[in-house]
């Protein structure tokens, strides 16, 4: 069975989105199959990152226009080189159009569609890992994504007062097997490991990696090059700290 990671915020803006991509790529490169799908069903961004329209989306699945393997994209031809022979990276987007979104609000969300789509196309795939970008909060689409998770990362801004009365006991009462905090967007004056030891105290609970502020971090899948600022080969690296603590629980579950 593939392993479900869910990337969830209390709130918005912190980078959910970039972390869901990025971590995406760097595990495909790393010889994974990986799955990525769009659960900001209200707000869709993912495929922006990747710089592609995507002509068929998890709306026209949720809505009966097509079967889940309809609405799944190989990004596997993104990558300047080719990807390891047992990696693949594959993304079911959502739509962005004001009309879809729009009948979403109408019509309401079918749950239980969208959880049987995304394990069906985990399956069929044969997915070694499906992550699912969640929308910050506690709205359905975001708690559906955090309940079908066997590991949940949640990213919390760096600086101590941007994650003031961070609570996590919703999310704990959903019972993932792991639940990782990710610090986002550490700026370079701050010691990375005083605000880590800080957050495992407050949160109680690991923290996996502080990543920095990356102002010119490019699309996914692109490495750090050389002349690079070190926040961006820093970043690499605290992704390379989140596969191995996910693959660490991936062979315990």
């Amino acid at each position: 069975m593939p392993l479900i990671v869910t990337v969830h915020s209390h709130r918005g803006g912190v980078g959910t989105t970039t972390l869901a991509s990025h971590l995406a790529a760097h595990l495909a490169l790393g010889g994974r199959r990986v799955g990525l799908a769009d659960c900001c069903l209200r707000a869709p961004d993912l495929h922006a990152h990747f710089g592609i329209d995507a002509a068929a989306c998890l709306n026209d699945y949720l809505w009966h226009r097509t079967g889940i393997a309809g609405v799944t994209l190989d990004l596997g031809g993104i990558f300047a080189a080719p990807l390891p022979e047992k990696g693949g990276l594959y993304l079911l987007p959502a739509s962005p159009a004001p009309a879809e979104i729009a009948r979403l609000l109408n019509e309401g969300l079918d749950a239980s569609r969208l959880a049987r789509g995304l394990c069906h196309a985990a399956e069929a795939l044969a997915l070694d890992l499906l992550i699912l970008d969640a929308p910050a909060g506690f709205g359905e689409e975001a708690l559906l994504a955090a309940a079908l998770a066997d590991c949940l990362l949640v990213l919390l801004h760096a600086e101590p007062r941007r994650r003031a009365g961070t609570d996590l006991t919703l999310l704990e009462r959903l019972g993932p097997a792991q639940m990782l905090i990710v610090l986002n967007q550490a700026a370079p004056w701050l010691d990375a490991e005083a605000l880590a030891d800080e957050a495992a105290v407050s949160c109680r609970r690991s923290v996996a990696a502080v990543l920095p502020r990356c102002e010119t971090l490019g699309p996914p899948g692109q490495g750090p090059a050389s002349g690079e600022p070190l926040s961006r080969a820093a970043f690499t690296a605290g992704l390379s700290r989140i596969k191995r603590l996910l693959e660490e629980g991936w062979v315990e579950t």
